[in-house]
């Protein structure tokens, strides 16, 4: 198979659905029904370089990269939501689609910062956070500011500094 040397929005579109792969199935995500474009539109802006227009990228890998990032990132948004169910006799976990999105999101954000894309002081750790069960718990005081713990993002609120981790952990 020969490399792409272009995309156009709806080729992008399909890439992003070609990544996430059977992961879309349970959000039910098809490009037809337009739940890529505004990852498109994400990876547009992210890409930079003054480009308003998915034809416009002539850096395939970089176009390639944020394209995962921002479909990744639309997929762990929608689904930071979903719980995991219990009954009787059934199980569904739907907190593994969001945790598949994180880790997955890590792994991109990760690759973007090798291509420079993006704020170059982002960094990338993992760990695990202990759970914290009331819902004011999320923000960390400390003696040079505080954290706010959030969808697997912890952000230092008096440095800005950002920290993505999958499945709560950091």
């Amino acid at each position: 198979m020969a490399l792409p040397t272009s995309y156009s929005d709806a080729s992008l579109a399909e890439f992003m659905a070609t990544v996430l792969g059977s992961a879309a199935d349970p959000l039910a995500w098809t490009v037809a029904s337009g739940m890529y474009d505004e990852p498109v539109i994400d990876a547009i802006i992210l890409y930079g370089g003054g480009i308003t227009a998915v034809s416009q990228a002539t850096d395939i890998p970089k176009l390639r990269t944020v394209a995962r990032y921002a479909v990744w990132r639309a997929v762990a948004d929608a689904t930071s939501g979903l719980v995991d169910i219990t009954t009787d006799q059934d199980s569904f976990k739907l907190s593994q689609i969001s945790t598949q999105a994180a880790e997955a999101l890590v792994r991109s954000t990760a690759e973007l910062q090798q291509l420079g894309v993006g704020q170059p002081d982002v960094t990338v750790t993992r760990g695990r956070l202990a759970g914290r069960p009331d819902a004011y718990s999320n923000l960390v005081w400390g003696s040079g500011g505080h954290q706010a713990v959030e969808a697997g993002v912890l952000v230092d609120v008096s440095s800005g500094a950002i920290t993505a981790g999958a499945g709560g952990q950091f």
